[in-house]
């Protein structure tokens, strides 16, 4: 997540929202999946990541893979009304 992050401000120039929250949890999922969904003004934060992970998720599947820099950048455009999405 640390990386995603650093890589989002690198991107933006800054991190893009000032207060946050990153919801990482196993989903029932037997497999390596990983999913990411981010939404905008939820409960006094400018963005809202949920991250569901196969439980078969590895520590080096999560180094290989992008979706937490993806989500996180959604999170410049989280408050975009849907038809701009």
């Amino acid at each position: 997540m640390r990386r995603a992050a650093e890589s989002v401000a690198v991107y933006y120039g800054r991190f893009p929202v000032r207060r946050t929250r990153v919801s990482v949890t196993q989903s029932e999922d037997d497999d390596e999946s990983i999913h990411g969904t981010t939404w905008g003004d939820i409960d006094g934060f400018q963005g809202v990541s949920r991250m569901p992970l196969g439980a078969a998720v590895s520590e080096t599947d999560l180094e290989a893979d992008w979706t937490m820099t993806h989500e996180l950048v959604h999170m410049g455009i989280a408050s975009l009304a849907d038809e701009h999405h």
